[in-house]
């Protein structure tokens, strides 16, 4: 198999299930083996102590006869069960009294020690590797037991000789079905493992197909998100919402460069058709002087939209630099009331400043007081372009609170008596290069649409928030609300 495919998703998942399951079980059979080989060892002295209790209770009661060789018939026919073997009989002096017939021509070797301790009633085991006597048992070795018997004043040391080769033979049978089956288990794992992923992978292999066919031009599209509560379902979902996003994003991406790309050319042609006219023969120096008038203006035209578009970008982007300053509010809404009047005086409209009569006392906020500033003489300054002659417009400063919460927010208020704004533009208002009314030509009240996405994000930076209520034909209100700041 390609080495390649164990770095897919695929073939980590299959290779981590084989090495999990392989450790498993390798470390399961094991303890299997290892348990089955102590219980089985365990049962074949087991066997011996009791075929050696028996052995012992006939020479109690009968004395050492030949008799008692019928007590281990099993041992007498090697073969007919695991557990046969050979007996012998010492006196208290080390002297044979009996053995098997099968070790009539063999001296079995014997641990005197144990010997004696048998003799002296203690029951001992021990293991003897020795060159095998033909057909008596194998390399596997004997198991020897050494018994403690007697009879009136007689002591004896009863010796059970068990060949191992029946319990050995059964552990190398059981090793070699564990050796054999560990591999094929193995490979069926691996099959299996790799079914399973490649179903359980199935989904986000659809979903990598879909995502792929979707393009910048079919933004549009969506996944598949399926019924089932799981992280497939919860990925689609993911991938959807940051495709919609990204959507968004285009969205405002396109209608920002053709609506930037229409701001920007109409100051620009203007520049360019007054200087080719002016160019095209001698002109007085008023006459240039007009020229450069007009372009001064439309330069300053360029140059609002660029600096307007830079600080959104320093907005979106997490770059605006908010001074952190201790600002009296009414202070800061006197200033611009007060700087607002001189354009409000040409259209003889009267701005009218309202402060909280209840609460006397200042309201300070934290902020950036120069682009607070240009955000209320912003609201005033629409206010005042979109008013009729000799109407009024309202500012006012106090506090909001309610059902019963502690004061946290300050509130300033914009209120005209102008055109109004239609309840279908009044969403899209704060949106950049947005302008409710376009049918306006550039003259004086000519807006740009950058002022109010400008207000939207300096506001945001401060942590507050603003919304408008409008009627046509009947005005509108701005109101921004800040958070108050406590000592």
């Amino acid at each position: 198999m390609n080495l390649k495919v164990f770095k897919t998703i695929r073939g980590k998942l299959t290779l981590s299930f084989v090495i999990i399951f392989g450790v498993t079980l390798i470390i399961f059979s094991f303890v299997l083996y290892n348990v089955f080989a102590r219980q089985s060892r365990n049962d074949f002295d087991f066997v011996m102590i009791a075929l050696a209790s028996s052995i012992s209770e006939t020479i109690k009661e009968n004395n050492v006869t030949p008799d008692i060789l019928t007590e281990i018939k099993e041992l007498d026919r090697p073969g007919t069960s695991p557990y046969f073997g050979y007996v012998e009989v010492l006196n208290s002096t080390g002297n044979l009294v009996i053995k098997s017939n099968q070790l009539s021509d063999y001296e079995m070797p014997l641990n005197i020690d144990l010997v004696i301790s048998a003799i002296n009633g203690r029951r001992e085991f021990s293991t003897v590797y020795i060159t095998q006597p033909s057909g008596l048992w194998d390399d596997h070795g004997v198991r020897v037991l050494y018994f403690p018997a007697s009879h009136r004043q007689h002591k004896y040391a009863v010796i059970l000789i068990s060949p191992l080769s029946g319990v050995e033979n059964m552990l190398v049978n059981l090793r070699l079905i564990i050796y054999a089956v560990i591999p094929v288990t193995l490979l069926l794992a691996a099959i299996a493992g790799w079914v399973f992923s490649k179903r359980a992978y199935a989904p986000v292999g659809e979903l990598v197909t879909n995502a792929n066919n979707i393009t910048a031009e079919k933004l549009d599209q969506r996944l598949l998100v399926s019924d089932a509560d799981d992280e497939i379902s919860h990925l689609a979902e993911t991938l959807n919402s940051m495709i919609e996003r990204l959507e968004q994003s285009f969205k405002t991406l396109k209608q920002f460069t053709s609506d930037a790309s229409h701001e920007l050319r109409t100051p620009l042609t203007i520049l360019r058709g007054e200087i080719e006219v002016s160019l095209k023969k001698a002109r007085s120096a008023g006459e240039y002087e007009t020229v450069l008038k007009d372009n001064l203006e439309e330069v300053k035209r360029l140059q609002n939209i660029v600096e307007g578009l830079l600080m959104l970008s320093q907005y979106e982007n997490k770059k605006m630099v908010i001074a952190d300053e201790k600002i009296n509010l009414k202070e800061l809404v006197i200033d611009a009331v007060s700087k607002s009047r001189v354009i409000a005086a040409k259209k003889n409209i009267k701005v009218i400043l309202k402060l909280e009569e209840e609460n006397p006392d200042d309201i300070f906020i934290k902020g950036d007081y120069r682009k607070l500033l240009n955000v209320f003489l912003n609201l005033l300054d629409n206010a005042v372009k979109y008013s009729n002659e000799n109407t009024e417009i309202t500012c006012a400063v106090g506090r909001e609170s309610g059902n019963g919460n502690p004061v946290t927010w300050a509130k300033v208020s914009v209120t005209d008596e102008g055109v109004g704004i239609a309840r279908d533009a009044l969403k899209n208002i704060f949106e950049r290069f947005y302008r409710a009314d376009t049918s306006r030509t550039r003259d004086e009240s000519y807006s740009l649409g950058l002022g109010l996405s400008i207000v939207k994000a300096v506001i945001d930076a401060h942590s507050g928030k603003v919304d408008a209520e409008s009627e046509e034909r009947k005005g509108s209100v701005f109101n921004v609300y800040l958070p108050v700041y406590m000592e």
